[in-house]
């Protein structure tokens, strides 16, 4: 099935206050392949609290598929990738996509943190990352549509 939706969650840290901010939406008809847009809100919130919690125990993870574990027997403790973490000096930004393949997912939000000017993580690899700049740009050269055309 295609995917014509999903979930996308940002969680913003002050790294000198501590503060933080979070927000969700959904884009598009989420649900289609997973079956529920709560579902998808809840994995796009997961993939960031399981990033946050690693990287405040140490761990230098900079994305959520470096701790995923898609193929656990018990279908309630699988964990997908989907998130990735964008540092600047001041602010640490936590992006999760949830309703495709993880690692759609997560090249996607490496993408919107690239367009958004977000430093890229320097120890992220993703093999689908070439193909999804390119498609991106792709899409950036098309003239737009407005819904009377």
């Amino acid at each position: 099935k295609n995917v014509t939706g999903v979930v996308i969650a940002c969680l913003v840290i002050e790294k000198s206050t501590r503060r933080k901010w979070f927000a969700s939406m959904s884009i598009g008809n989420v649900g289609i392949v997973t079956g529920s847009c709560s579902t998808c809100a809840k994995h796009a919130a997961e993939k960031i609290d399981r990033l946050l919690q690693r990287r405040e125990y140490g761990n230098s993870d900079v994305a959520s598929s470096q701790s995923a574990d898609e193929k656990n027997p018990d279908r309630s403790l699988r964990t997908y990738g989907g998130a990735i973490v964008f540092e600047s000096e001041s602010h640490l930004r936590y992006l999760s996509i949830s309703a495709a393949p993880s690692i759609v997912d997560e090249v996607a939000v490496l993408v919107i943190g690239n367009d958004l000017g977000f430093d890229r993580p320097e120890r992220y690899q993703n093999r689908l990352e070439k193909r999804a700049h390119q498609l991106y740009d792709s899409f950036q050269k098309e003239p737009s549509k407005t819904a009377g055309e």
